[in-house]
This record gives structure tokens, sequence and C-alpha cells, in this order.
């Protein structure tokens, strides 16, 4: 029998890069989608997946969960605003941390007991202490301590990816990455920062993988755990970036640097962890060369 696992996020560009792996790999799918949610960009999940709307309330989530039976909880479900406006504070609690938490429940509801949630750098500066770039990260950090309730108050197993910048052939989230690539094949002017600021750079299939090995490892506990780690990738200068792209294009960037200010407590060295995955050596990553050359014929 296989195993099981519930997705949110599956429209997201990670969620469907997880979702196809999964399927590659045995799993049954089951994604939690809303009324309005566009699943023209899902390609073949959409025919072996099986999506379950939520209606915003508990009892949609609760009923969701009481008729399935899931192994691992896979939740990539976020909105992301990096500059929030006062109307667009209510939709960021919602989506954040009241969907997250009713999440939570609805697990408590159907008895599953694994879940493994998505964080962001952005939660951080450049150490490992909170310190937040935007609102959007607080709520990431408050559902992150909301994790840790469940886990003690009901022996859930919580574990916490966090993810800085991800790249890879599909992906339309207007990425800076995406931006700079655009810009040289099409050989137009992008006005960028002065570009000193570090960014850390991991392919999608790499992001994919830890997934993986985080289910593998939770799943080999012998008693419920709520852990944290960051998914650290290669680290460049947005100029340096821009060299490594130009060298494999074989074109030169005409955009311009200094010619847009930096962001407001724009992080200039992101947070680098001290401790290391424990499944890290077990996953092969794609080097940035090899994954901006993928990206470039692709």
């Amino acid at each position: 029998m296989s195993n099981v696992a519930l997705l949110t996020g599956i429209t997201g560009f990670i969620g469907r890069n997880l979702a196809n792996k999964l399927l590659n790999h045995g799993w049954e799918i089951h994604a939690i989608i809303r009324e309005e949610s566009n699943l023209n960009n899902l390609g073949n999940l959409k025919n072996n997946c099986s999506f379950h709307t939520h209606d915003g309330s508990i009892e949609s989530m609760i009923g969701i969960h009481k008729k399935l039976k899931i192994d691992v909880v896979f939740h990539l479900a976020s909105l992301y605003l990096a500059n929030h406006k006062a109307e667009e504070v209510s939709e960021l609690i919602t989506s954040n941390i009241q969907f997250s938490t009713q999440l939570l429940e609805g697990m408590l509801e159907g008895g599953s007991k694994k879940i493994i949630n998505v964080g962001s750098y952005a939660q951080h500066n450049d150490s490992e202490e909170f310190n937040p770039f935007n609102l959007y990260s607080s709520t990431k950090e408050a559902f992150q301590n909301i994790l840790y309730f469940y886990h003690l108050a009901h022996g859930l197993s919580c574990l916490t990816l966090k993810l800085f910048d991800t790249y890879g052939l599909g992906d339309t989230r207007g990425k800076l990455i995406n931006l700079i690539t655009d810009s040289l094949l099409e050989g137009s002017n992008l006005e960028l920062s002065p570009g000193d600021q570090l960014i850390d750079l991991s392919h999608v299939d790499d992001v994919v993988k830890h997934f993986l090995e985080a289910e593998e490892y939770l799943s080999n506990l012998s008693e419920p755990s709520w852990q944290v780690f960051f998914v650290n990738g290669e680290r460049l200068t947005v100029k340096e970036l821009v060299i490594n792209l130009e060298k494999i294009v074989g074109r030169k960037f005409r955009g311009s640097f200094g010619n847009r200010p930096y962001r407001d407590r724009e992080i200039m060295n992101p947070v680098l962890s001290s401790k290391e995955l424990p499944w890290e050596k077990k996953v092969h990553k794609i080097s940035l060369k090899e994954g901006l050359s993928i990206l470039m014929e692709g």
C-alpha cells in the first residue's frame, strides 16, 4: 500500500515539483485547494492527485481530514507580500496563520501526526535569531510558534524547513533570477540595486529532495519531534549572478546597477545556519553552474 501525503500549496512552483516527485515515488497525493485556485498549470497532476476544496471554515478543514488517512502533511501554502498594505493585513493573517492553524486542528481530528512546514530565511537577517524582514515573515514565525504548541500539547511531529531563493524550469514567480535571465535573452534594460547583497540559491530539484528526506527522517524517529532547519544552497552577490549568467548566455547584460535603491531593511547577508541537516550528505546538489545552464537552455 502506498504512502499518503496531503499537500497545501500544490499550485505553487515548489508544490508542483514536490507533488510530481512524490507521485514518481509511488505516493498517493491529496491536495487542499481554495475555490478560486487555478489548476491550469498542474499538467498531469490534475489527473493523478485528489483535490479537496476548503471554503475557509474549520468545519470544512476537519471534514477533509476525517475522510482521509494521511501519513504526512506537507504545508507549503502561504501568502507572500514583500510590502503589505493596510487592507492586506487580514488576508496575510487569514492565509498564513488562520488557515495553517485550521490545518493542525484538521490533523488532530483525522489522526495525522506528521507535518513538514515551510519557513523562510526572511524570518532572520544575518543570524539565527528572529529578525523579520516584513510582516509576511512575522506571520511565518507566529505559525512556527503555534506549531510548537501543537507538538507539546498533542504530540505532533513537526519539522520546519526554512528556504532561501529557489529557481528552476517552469518558475513564473517573477523572481530576480528570472528577471535577469529574461533581460539577458531579450537584450532589454533591467534596473537593479547596487547588487552587493548576497543571495542563496537552491535548485528546486534539490529542495524537493530535502522534503522527501525530511519525511523519511521524521518517520524514523521513535518519539514526536519539533525541529527547524535551514536549507542552504550556493551563495553569491547579485553582481556575481549576472556575471555567471552572462558567461552561460554569451551576452552582455544591458541593464544597470544602482538605479534602484535597496529595499527597506534589505537582507545583505542572509543567515548561515550552524546546524547541518541530518540527511545533508544524502542529497547530491545540482551545482549553480549546472542549474543555471539548464535554466537558460530550457
